[in-house]
């Protein structure tokens, strides 16, 4: 009974120091910190004054201090609790203080411990989306690692692994049949052996 007693406990308490929680606040208008570096399945707690949000949002529109918003996470001002953010880098914006340069990055890191060197665009087309049955890929130029050994996955808005291929040759532009899935948002991940790259799309 005391052995299964100290399993418990000790399951209980690396439970507690292997599970992380990084808190964003904001300083005036700016975030803080504005960027942060997270292990896949960390959780993101925004401690946000009344008058801030906190939106994700594509590169470029970060990048010219826009605040259209993507289909990721969005928090209410006042703050709010962001969980299962995708490998990758997620920018964020105030959403009413955006133009002001109130905004932020969250890089994700994968079971690799490699996180996207940039924003899924930069390196791939996936086209249609939304996606009706099928969408293709296409690397960029801009690609970097080994385009003939990637692994495409599909999650669903839950996490959930739905779809994957290994070692798929993306100079091919493979095309992937979503016919019978369910309409709804979907998170495309691609890795390689240098990078991991997520992107949120729509099934109609």
């Amino acid at each position: 009974m005391k052995k299964n007693l100290l399993i418990l406990a000790f399951a209980f308490i690396s439970g507690i120091v292997f599970s992380n929680k990084v808190t964003i606040s904001n300083s005036g208008f700016t975030f803080s910190p504005a960027d942060v570096t997270i292990n896949l399945g960390d959780t993101v707690v925004f401690a946000l004054a009344g008058s801030h949000d906190a939106v994700e949002v594509s590169e470029s529109t970060w990048t010219v201090n826009g605040n259209t918003p993507l289909p990721g996470f969005s928090v209410p001002f006042g703050g709010g609790t962001v969980t299962g953010l995708t490998a990758g880098v997620h920018f964020y914006v105030c959403e009413p203080h955006a133009s002001s340069g109130m905004k932020g990055k969250i890089t994700v890191t994968g079971p690799s411990g490699i996180a996207s060197a940039g924003s899924f665009d930069n390196y791939f087309i996936l086209y249609p989306n939304p996606v009706i049955e099928k969408f293709s890929l296409k690397s960029r130029s801009s690609f970097t690692g080994n385009e003939s050994q990637s692994n495409v996955e599909i999650y669903n808005i839950l996490g959930v692994k739905v779809y994957e291929i290994q070692g798929v040759n993306l100079k091919d532009t493979p095309e992937i049949d979503l016919s019978t899935f369910p309409s709804g948002q979907y998170i495309v991940r691609i890795s390689n052996d240098k990078n991991i790259y997520s992107r949120r799309f729509i099934k109609e």
